[in-house]
């Protein structure tokens, strides 16, 4: 089939996403704050460190507020981000506004213009919400592991673990059994398009 024409462009892009996001999100309800439970403020260091480790060469989201200017501020004006960052802390508040992505679609290598399965989307976020995820992240990483609260079978998404371990911890799985001359089963799941297919609502941001 031919690539739709220049006038059907926004509908054929309109049908692409939804089918890939076919529900539209529950509106958020803010939940009644723990007044037991507060996190101390984010330091300026705390902060530096994750402005050193942001790439400057990421397409900025809708506000055109690329990391370059971000790192600017920061360091003309570092109180601006962190009054920011520190005000969403105790008010225990992710904005909504940081959370709207701009979706542009990549055609697949190779793959039929007209399919609406050959496209990626790829959802451009606002640099501002990607920092404060990204304390956030550090700060729940830290708890988990200051606690032991990680399985030690987790690989992915572990500082200094690796999915290559998994594949070492295997190995000599196998090779236990088979000098005790026991069976080993291994069991494999692969989804196809796991994520296009998971339902928005069980996986949306509550905070």
């Amino acid at each position: 089939m031919d690539q739709p024409e220049e006038g059907d462009s926004q509908s054929f892009a309109n049908r692409i996403l939804q089918e890939l996001y076919p529900q539209i999100p529950i509106p958020f309800q803010r939940r009644p704050q723990n007044l037991t439970a507060r996190e101390d403020a984010f330091a300026k260091n705390e902060i530096a460190r994750i402005m050193q480790k942001v790439p400057i060469k990421k397409a900025p989201g809708y506000d055109g507020i690329d990391f370059i200017v971000l790192k600017t501020i920061f360091r003309t004006h570092p109180e601006i981000l962190i009054t920011f960052y520190n005000k969403c802390l105790s008010l225990q508040c992710f904005p909504n506004p940081l959370k709207t992505g701009v979706i542009v679609l990549f055609l697949k290598k190779g793959k039929n213009k007209s399919d609406v399965k050959s496209y990626r989307p790829v959802s451009l976020l606002p640099t501002l919400g990607k920092i404060l995820e990204k304390l956030l992240l550090e700060r729940l990483n830290h708890h988990l592991r200051k606690n032991n609260l990680q399985h030690p079978n987790q690989y992915g998404f572990r500082t200094n673990r690796s999915t290559e371990e998994t594949i070492l911890d295997l190995l000599d799985k196998i090779d236990s059994a088979k000098n005790s001359n026991q069976h080993a089963l291994m069991i494999s799941l692969e989804i196809k398009g796991a994520f296009d297919h998971l339902q928005y609502t069980s996986t949306a941001s509550t905070t």
